[in-house]
Formats: structure tokens, sequence, C-alpha cells
């Protein structure tokens, strides 16, 4: 594989790109998503262990639900729910953390990669660290953006009910109204899927980034749809291998008690994570550069100098805009693909 090709990939050709990129990078991509998100799982351990009740669980080789010591729910203070309140806020604000170093440093090292360069998850790690905030504040955008679609289906709903429409009626339009905002919200989340990439590469924050994704999606978007299909079975198909296996294991004797099935749970989760991580971020990172390479005519020694490694050598990518081009006759472009507004000056000759 050419790491700086050009060419634009088809649907296949991304996904393969991405594979082989995964792969061969399997190793410091699993190392960097595990020193990232293994710490927060340990303490998702923690935090339910001494919160929850051992009461009944799934377990046992009769794959019974089996009553523990406790009889009963045990009866909570108010400052103690305060603090099961607290720790689980610091444990969701810690995933989100996590989630969007995990990506970051993902986006770096598939990057590297890509350029033919090697990645290294240290250095991967701190321009995740450098751009943390930035990356928090897409993620929880593109959230608001997707919550979007479903807010007027409320407002409708309740007006609604106010005035008195018939259940039949009200039914009937309830999931007019949710279907509605159902495809809306997966146009949506398709248009916005490039933006974290654009956020590191382009430098472009909040708003801008999921605009600038929007902008590359347009004309692509069921390219992009099946892209992410097909990538998020990919992705499922080993999150749910691993989550089966560690649903057999709790219907043995490991899954008798509340601690034990909360560490095979934040094991799987790694593990899950771990695995899939990687692989989303590479191909949606592959398909990030095929948009631009489709629509701009994607100059790859630019991306190596935004993101800080050495150009691939002898790959034949693209003249830079700010160098000048090699003469031509004008009959041919002065590299491919042809810089905006580009017209031939002349007819090719005739072939002998």
């Amino acid at each position: 594989m050419q790491a700086a090709q050009l060419a634009p990939l088809g649907v296949g050709e991304i996904l393969d790109v991405a594979i082989k990129i995964y792969w061969r990078n399997a190793p410091t991509l699993f190392r960097l998503v595990f020193l990232v998100v293994a710490p927060v799982q340990a303490l998702s351990v923690l935090i339910f262990s001494s919160a929850l009740p051992d009461v009944a669980v799934l377990g046992g080789g009769s794959g019974l639900l089996q009553q523990q010591p406790t009889t009963q729910l045990p009866l909570f203070e108010s400052d103690e729910l305060w603090t099961i309140a607290a720790g689980l806020l610091v444990l969701l604000t810690l995933t989100i953390i996590a989630g969007a170093v995990s990506t970051a440093a993902c986006f770096k090292a598939i990057t590297d990669a890509y350029l033919e360069a090697a990645p290294e998850w240290k250095s991967s790690l701190r321009f995740a660290a450098s751009r943390l905030l930035s990356v928090v504040w897409v993620t929880l955008l593109t959230g608001l953006v997707l919550a979007l679609p479903f807010l007027p289906v409320g407002v409708v709903i309740a007006l609604l009910v106010a005035a008195g429409a018939d259940g039949g009626a009200l039914v009937a339009v309830v999931v007019l109204l949710l279907l509605a905002a159902f495809a809306a919200a997966v146009w949506l989340y398709v248009s916005v899927q490039v933006s974290v990439p654009a956020l590191l590469t382009e430098e472009l924050r909040g708003t801008k980034a999921l605009r600038r994704s929007g902008g590359l999606v347009r004309g692509r978007w069921w390219q992009t749809f099946l892209i992410l299909v097909l990538g998020g079975l990919l992705a499922s198909i080993v999150s749910g291998a691993i989550s089966g296996l560690l649903t057999a294991v709790t219907f043995t004797d490991l899954g008798d008690s509340l601690l034990p099935s909360l560490v095979l749970n934040a094991i799987g989760t790694t593990i899950a994570t771990v695995l899939t991580t990687p692989f989303t971020a590479a191909f949606i990172t592959v398909l990030y550069f095929d948009l631009r390479v489709r629509k701009e005519g994607f100059d790859l020694e630019l991306l190596a100098q935004r993101v800080g490694v050495d150009p691939p050598t002898g790959a034949g990518f693209a003249t830079t805009p700010h160098s000048r081009p090699p003469a031509t006759d004008g009959s041919q472009p002065p590299y491919w693909p042809p810089p905006p507004g580009w017209r031939p000056s002349a007819e090719d000759p005739p072939q002998s």
C-alpha cells in the first residue's frame, strides 16, 4: 500500500487500507488505548462495588437469578446518595475524556502510519492531550446536534396532549414524528463523522469542525453511510464476540457475586474498546483523507507538516499550493488532481 496515494478510493478500498494500517500497527494502537481506558475501567469497578449492594445477580452453574446474603435493598442516607452520584459523575466525565484522548491518539498514530512514519504511542498521547479540550467540545457538540431533531417532537407531543388530541391520532403522529426525527439524526450523524479528523488536521474548533465535516461529506453522503455501516458491523462483530464470551462466564461460579461480575464487565469493556477504537479511527481517518482528495486534491506533504512527521519520499504526491508547479505545454495539468479551475490550453498530441 502506498501511504501517500492520492487516487480516490472506493468503499472496499477504504476499508482495505484501514484494515492494513490497523493490523500492521496493532501493538502501538492497542497499547495507547489500553493505557487510557484501563484506569477508567478500574475506577468504575471501585465505584460500583462500593455503591451497589451485593444482591441478586445472574450467575452460578444453573444460570438462574440467585439470591446473595443481602435479602433486601439497603436504605441509603442522603449523604451516601450524594457521594454515589458524585462518584458516577466523575466516572462519566473520565469516560468522556478517555474516549476523546484514545480517539485523538489513534488518529495521530494512524496518520503517521498513513505517511509511512513509525507511529509511537507516547507522541500520539501527547498529541491527543494537547488537543483534549477541543476534542471533548466537538464530541459534546456532536451529541447536541444529534439531539436537535427530537426537540420539536417533544414540543409537538406536549401541544397535542394539552389540546386533548385523540389517542389513536396522537400515537400515529408521534410515530411519524419519531421516524422523521430518527432519519434526520442519521443524516446528521453521517455528516459530522469526520469532524474530529478535521479538528486535529486543520485546527478547526467547535462548530467550524462540524461544518467542515458536513461540507466534505456533502455529495458523498451515501458512500460515507455505507462505509460507516460496514466498518461498524466489523467492529460490532468483534465487540459482540467478546461480550458473548464474558456473558457465558457470568453463568459460572464467577458470576455468583457482584465484585467478580464487575471485574469481568470491566475486562470485557477494556478488551472490546482496545480492539475496536483503533479500527473505527482507522476507517474514519482514511475516509477523511479520501474526501479531501476527491474535493480538493489533498496534499499529503502539507498533512505531514501539520502532524509533525517527515513526508514520505518517492510517493509522488501533489505539489503544494505554495510551491511552483513544473512547466508543461498546457495540455496536461501541472499535478494531479488538477488545481481548481484548470483547463487544457491545447489538444493532446495524437497517439502514434
